[in-house]
């Protein structure tokens, strides 16, 4: 009775867990720009081009940055313009915490911290076209600590 007990244990194990991942949200694009040694320069712009062919879907985009210790800021100051092949663009002005007012990281990791922030919500593509670019907006010509700056297109549903 035991081993039958222990294998149906197993089974519902099993089933929560395919449960679990398949409720995972789908990640239909993904890039990363890592900056150089000398750190991220007030004109360098990263470009982030998409292509996504469900016209249909709803999706999430975000914009992670990852950073180490040698970042000297709570926050980070970004513009981001998104443009699309049918001629609509828009600009942004976003604010990124990262640390809280006691100095300690919001991103998860050891040393090097990765910060996920939501950009735009339930945004439906138009086209299989989207290009994002993003430049810092720091009082400073080069930014240190910065290590990498990304966009993730997830589905949603």
């Amino acid at each position: 009775q035991s081993q039958s007990s222990m294998k149906k244990t197993c089974f519902i194990l099993l089933v929560g867990l395919l449960a679990l991942s398949s409720c995972r949200p789908r990640v239909a694009y993904s890039d990363f720009r890592t900056m150089p040694i000398e750190g991220w320069h007030e004109d360098s712009v990263l470009t982030f081009e998409t292509d996504i062919h469900d016209s249909m879907g709803i999706y999430d985009v975000l914009i992670v940055v990852r950073h180490t210790n040698q970042y000297a800021y709570q926050n980070l100051w970004l513009f981001v313009d998104t443009y699309t092949d049918l001629g609509i663009s828009q600009r942004d002005t976003i604010e990124a915490t990262l640390a809280d007012d006691y100095g300690r990281w919001l991103g998860s990791g050891i040393n090097r911290y990765e910060l996920p922030l939501l950009y735009i919500d339930n945004m439906s593509m138009p086209t299989h076209q989207t290009r994002f670019t993003i430049q810092h907006g720091m009082r400073t010509e080069w930014l240190k600590g910065i290590t990498d700056v990304g966009v993730v297109v997830k589905v949603r549903g």
